[in-house]
């Protein structure tokens, strides 16, 4: 697999646990108390909240979201390790600089888009700073590839 491809699972990753974590948000909101009925025509009793609960126990939401959050944090580990060095002072930093480092980090792991990173990174007076930060990246993964992730991560 290529770096930009693992990178990019990365990404999707994060992205599923916001939507699984949305889902099961709502659910547990839709379980909530709702105002109270005086009488004994309608409202909803303990039991149907339960219920409700154990639907969203039992549909693997949770234990999905669970899964899903272990494998990010071991994969984030991975990257910070190629990315920075298990000592923090190696990895794709310590070869190539540690700009090219950042802009994939703040691209890849935390979501940020390019004119953002640009904003951060890029100096001012930098025609296209937006676009000089996707090719730093672009020649930082394909670096990434020649020399490979277990080295940098060692480095």
């Amino acid at each position: 697999m290529k770096a930009r491809e693992w990178f990019e699972g990365i990404a999707s990753l994060q992205a599923r646990i916001s939507k699984l974590e949305g889902e099961v948000e709502s659910a547990y909101v839709s379980t909530g108390p709702h105002g109270q009925r005086l009488g004994s025509i309608g409202g909803s009793s303990k039991r149907d909240a339960l219920e409700a609960i154990d639907h969203i126990i039992d549909s693997g939401a949770m234990a999905e979201l669970d899964e899903a959050k272990a494998l990010l944090v071991r994969r984030l580990e991975r990257a910070t390790d190629v990315l920075y060095g298990r000592s923090g002072r190696g990895g794709l930093a310590s070869a190539r600089g540690y700009a090219d480092a950042d802009i994939l980090c703040c691209h890849y792991l935390q979501g940020m888009g390019w004119a953002e990173i640009a904003d951060e990174i890029v100096r001012p007076e930098s025609d296209c700073p937006r676009k000089w930060c996707q090719m730093r990246a672009m020649r930082a993964l394909d670096y990434i590839d020649r020399v490979g992730m277990e080295r940098l991560a060692e480095s």
